[in-house]
């Protein structure tokens, strides 16, 4: 690396080095743009390597203007306050403005010998923005996070689609295309859809974070394990992302929290939310030291928060990039992290990464890394290989081993009782400490507890007999 650009590096980020992926993406845009050659990239590297320095520092370098266009409009806010704090001239354009207030933009940042202008693929692709940035000077178009063009493009994000159109219109010398994430079959997809040529550079670091720690957690009840899960003193570190399947999902998990562990540091975050909300919950977390945000996939992409130290998934997503990307978010400081995903063991249409996963015999990061056709040099870090993988949920062989001993004689609403021992016991239960099981769940909630029975039964590892319910276990003759 030239003097020069470590000067750069130095001055206006503060940066003394580029770790050796960063040199060559780097050295790859302004040796193009010195040649005047055309230049088209693909760079797949890990979460929290620098990406963003790949195109922030050669876009200060070459003369003309680099566009950056996000999935999100948090990491647009995002990337323009980090741009802001190093006084780097940059403009947003995104849904909701006005084509005079977008003519200002363009013209303000064409005014300057390096400006980025920071958009989204919807608004590149409204009636006259593309003729508004047709009179500019453009050298590099960066496409951030650009699994989501296969991943979203095909199914809810329809913008993407054109986008390889709309770059190619705009006629840059060079385009780089960035991700943590992105699987050996997806890259002849990008070539087509984005590059629309196979002359495309390929930089593909290895996309294990040896800092995270990869864990399962089998359950019979979410409530319950979320809970403990989540806890100030047992838990796992803070701060942390809960990743939820839906919007109603985060609100609900956020109130429970909140309620449970008297904590009003627990908060949740989703697409629904109005502007002013999420930029003061990204606020707020981005300064947390002990938050925890129950999100939906809305939430993390890209976020530069330095030091989540835990990301907990309560629905494992469709493919491994996408789980990738979401621990991802966790240890991005170098620092050790845990990602914890929380799973129904019983549930009978689980994606095919949730069955990989649920191997205890293999290792989670063997299992992630070979489904993105990398190498694993060894395992710095999971339940599997420090021998503490969970076999079964919590509390189901207790729950068993009661209703065993006992076949036939209680219902739900009892056995919940006698393992938790609690003041809902019926008038014999002076008897009840005679029962070996009385008291055994007694951290549980009632209602988790009950839930668990319930899905003990619908799983066929408890059934319910005769008028009144009871409770039967499988090896009870007198059972089902």
């Amino acid at each position: 690396m030239d003097s020069y650009t470590l000067q750069i590096a130095r001055e206006r980020f503060g940066i003394s080095y580029l770790f050796p992926y960063q040199e060559l993406v780097v050295a790859n845009i302004l040796e193009a743009s010195e040649s005047g050659a055309r230049k088209f990239q693909i760079v797949i590297l890990p979460t929290g390597s620098g990406k963003s320095l790949c195109f922030t520092l050669p876009g200060m370098i070459i003369k003309g203007i680099t566009i950056i266009v996000f999935p999100l409009l948090s990491l647009m806010q995002d990337q323009h306050r980090r741009m802001q704090e190093v006084s780097i001239p940059a403009a947003v354009l995104r849904g909701g403005q006005d084509d005079s207030f977008r003519r200002e933009e363009i013209s303000r940042i064409s005014r300057e010998p390096h400006g980025f202008i920071l958009t989204n693929p919807e608004t590149l692709a409204s009636p006259h923005v593309p003729t508004m940035l047709s009179s500019l000077k453009i050298s590099h178009i960066v496409i951030d996070e650009v699994h989501t063009v296969t991943q979203w493009g095909e199914s809810f994000r329809p913008a993407y689609l054109p986008l390889g159109n709309l770059i190619h219109a705009l006629n840059p010398r060079i385009v780089t295309a960035f991700t943590a994430t992105a699987s050996p079959g997806s890259i002849p997809k990008l070539k087509k859809l984005l590059f629309k040529t196979e002359d495309v550079h390929v930089i593909r670091g290895n996309p294990d974070r040896a800092n995270i720690t990869y864990q399962v957690v089998p359950i019979i009840s979410l409530n319950h394990d979320l809970t403990r899960y989540t806890c100030p003193n047992s838990g796992v570190p803070r701060p942390a992302l809960v990743f939820c399947p839906t919007r109603n999902s985060t609100e609900k998990k956020a109130e429970l929290l909140s309620k449970r562990h008297q904590d009003r540091e627990i908060r949740y975050y989703h697409a629904g939310l109005t502007a002013e909300t999420k930029n003061e919950l990204e606020a707020w977390f981005y300064s947390s030291r002990c938050g925890i945000l129950c999100c939906t996939t809305a939430y993390g992409m890209g976020v530069d928060k330095q030091n989540i130290r835990s990301v907990i998934h309560l629905q494992l997503p469709s493919s491994v990039e996408a789980y990738l990307q979401e621990t991802g978010r966790a240890g991005r400081d170098g620092k050790v992290a845990r990602a914890a995903a929380i799973f129904d063991p019983y549930q009978e249409d689980s994606s095919p990464l949730q069955r990989q996963l649920a191997d205890t015999g293999r290792c989670r990061r063997e299992v992630l890394l070979q489904a993105m056709g990398a190498q694993m040099e060894g395992c710095s870090g999971c339940d599997v290989c420090s021998d503490s993988a969970q076999q079964r949920p919590e509390g189901e062989q207790e729950i068993i081993d009661a209703v065993a001993a006992r076949p036939g004689i209680h219902g739900i609403e009892t056995w919940a009782s006698i393992l938790r021992f609690d003041d809902r016991l019926p008038r014999f239960s002076a008897a009840m400490w005679r029962y070996r099981t009385a008291g055994l769940l007694s951290c549980w909630y009632r209602e988790d507890l009950i839930g668990a029975m319930k899905r003990l039964i619908q799983a066929g590892k408890l059934y319910q007999r005769g008028a009144r319910r009871y409770l039967h276990a499988p090896e009870d003759p007198q059972g089902h």
